[in-house]
C-alpha cells in the first residue's frame, strides 16, 4: 500500500520572530526563540522539504513529479501543468514584531524579472495577542507618486487598513496587494512556490549587523495594486478558493469520520490528530504535521479526534 508523504520541515530564524513556534512543541528539531517562520511543504529551490516517508526518502516533491510516471501519487493533469516544480509553500509564521510593508509580484512580473512563479497567499490566524492586528491594502486610493513619498518619509503604513484580527479568520493576498503582518500573530500560510517579496518600508529597522535592510521601492512600484481594499469585505472563515490553491479548515468539537473518493491533495493538522483509513491500513497524523494524499488512493476514510483543527488544500 503506497503511504501518505511526509516532509520534514525547514525553520528560519527572523529579525521579527518569537518563541511561539518553538512553544508548540511538536517538533524534532531543536528549534530557537527567535524562529520566524517553518517552512513545512517547501520546493523552494534550495529550501526543499525533503520526503521522510520510509519508501521515497529524501526526494524533493519536484524530484517525485518528474519521476511519478505511473501516477501513482499525482494525476496526469497535475504533471502535465506541474511538470518541474509543486506549486505550493506551506508555513508558520510567528510575528513578534511588525514584518516589513511589503508586496509580491504577479506571475508575468516574477517570471520577467526572477524566473519564478508569481506569489499571491493566504493567511489563516491560529493565535493572536490582545489588539493584535495586520496591515492589509490601502485605506485610500495610492499613485505611484503618493506611494514613494511615504515610503521616503516613513509613513506609508498611515494609508493602509489597520484590521484587528481573531483566532481562525482566513485572508487572501494577492500578488499586488500591499501588506504585512503585525506584531503578537501567529498565523499559517498557503501560498504560491516562491520566496520573492519587495520591502516598501521595514520600520528603520537594523539588521544583526547595524545596516537597515534593503528596500525595493521601484520593484513594488511596478508590482503594486493602487485601488483600496477593505478587507472585511473579503473576510472569510471557512474557505478560500483562489486561482493557485482552495483550502477548507474543520474545527471538529466532537469524534467523526469523513469519507474520500480520491486521494491527490493536501491534509495540514493544525491542533489535535486524525487518522486515516484505506483497505484496513491506518496512518496517524499528528499536530502541525503536513502531508500529501497520493493520487493513486481510493474510497478512504479519515477519523477525526473530538477538539481537531484541520484543513484540506487542493490545487487546481
Amino acid at each position: 500500500m503506497v503511504k501518505l508523504l511526509y516532509f520534514d520541515p525547514v525553520f528560519f530564524d527572523k529579525i521579527w520572530g518569537g518563541s511561539k513556534i518553538n512553544q508548540l512543541n511538536c517538533w524534532n528539531d531543536t528549534v530557537s526563540d527567535h524562529c520566524g517562520e517553518v517552512w513545512l511543504l517547501s520546493d523552494v529551490p534550495g529550501s526543499e522539504t525533503k520526503i521522510i516517508s520510509s519508501d521515497i526518502e529524501s526526494f524533493t516533491l519536484g524530484k517525485l513529479i518528474k519521476e511519478d510516471s505511473n501516477n501513482t501519487y499525482f494525476s496526469k493533469k497535475f504533471t502535465e501543468k506541474y511538470p518541474n516544480q509543486f506549486p505550493l509553500l506551506l508555513k508558520l509564521i510567528d510575528a513578534q514584531d511588525d514584518l516589513s510593508i511589503q508586496v509580491h509580484p504577479n506571475d508575468e512580473i516574477a517570471s520577467r524579472k526572477h524566473q519564478t512563479l508569481g506569489k499571491s497567499e493566504s493567511w489563516l490566524i491560529l493565535e493572536k495577542e490582545d489588539n493584535a492586528f495586520i496591515y492589509l491594502g490601502w485605506n485610500t486610493s495610492m499613485t505611484p507618486e503618493m506611494v514613494e513619498k511615504a515610503s521616503i518619509e516613513g509613513n506609508i503604513d498611515h494609508f493602509m487598513n489597520h484590521h484587528t484580527v481573531q483566532d481562525h479568520e482566513m485572508y487572501y493576498i494577492p500578488a499586488g496587494l500591499v501588506h504585512s503582518i503585525g506584531r503578537g500573530v501567529l498565523l499559517a500560510e498557503i501560498q504560491q512556490s516562491s520566496d520573492i517579496t519587495y520591502r516598501l518600508f521595514d520600520f528603520n529597522r537594523k539588521d544583526n549587523h547595524g545596516h537597515l535592510r534593503d528596500l525595493h521601492l521601484q520593484e513594488s512600484i511596478d508590482a503594486l495594486n493602487y485601488n483600496q481594499f477593505f478587507p472585511e469585505k473579503e473576510l472569510k472563515t471557512d474557505c478560500i478558493d483562489s486561482p493557485y490553491f482552495k483550502y477548507r479548515q474543520f474545527l471538529n468539537q466532537s469524534k467523526k469520520t469523513v469519507s474520500f473518493d480520491q486521494g491527490g491533495f493536501i491534509i495540514w493538522v493544525m491542533n489535535g490528530k486524525i487518522t486515516t483509513w484505506i483497505e484496513g491500513n491506518s496512518e496517524i497524523i499528528l499536530k502541525q504535521q503536513v502531508v500529501w494524499v497520493p493520487y493513486s488512493w481510493k474510497n478512504f476514510n479519515i477519523e477525526v479526534e473530538s477538539n481537531s483543527h484541520w484543513l484540506i488544500i487542493d490545487i487546481p
